[in-house]
């Protein structure tokens, strides 16, 4: 009997663990979407080139991004286009509970963009409410 019960436990540990992870990886996923959302989509990062929002990169545990100029030869993009989703998802398809994601801009003048735009601090400040909306969401699956 006890180890029906130790088997139920096991289980229901592994399945809170994965929706855990689930809203983990997709509250941070929408958390960075909504900072690279440009003013004329609704969102608060200015877009002129596209280079600052192309100059964001995700990793886990340790931020890896360094400062970087745009390149002369730097290709234009739309404001529609969102080059870093992808990298995204694919840094938070590795990430377990307990690990520290890291979402940075390169571009040498993010600070600069940051401090008057707050794109970044105001998509973090919706963290919470993310969080609980990602939950409902799953909890309705």
């Amino acid at each position: 009997m006890t180890e029906g019960f130790e088997d139920e436990v096991r289980a229901f540990q592994v399945k809170t663990m994965a929706r855990q992870t689930v809203v983990l990886k997709e509250s941070a996923q929408r958390v960075v979407g909504e900072a690279q959302t440009v003013t004329g989509e609704g969102g608060n990062m200015r877009i002129d080139t596209g280079f600052l929002r192309a100059s964001g990169q995700a990793s886990v545990d340790e931020i890896t991004a360094t400062p970087v100029a745009r390149p002369v030869d730097w290709a234009e993009q739309s404001s529609s286009e969102d080059p870093t989703q992808r990298d995204v998802a694919l840094v938070l398809s590795g990430i377990q509970l307990g690990q520290t994601f890291y979402f940075v801009y390169a571009a040498n003048y993010a600070r600069a963009r940051e401090a008057k735009d707050g794109f970044v601090k105001l998509a973090a400040q919706r963290w919470t409410s993310v969080v609980s909306q990602v939950v409902s969401e799953i909890s309705r699956t």
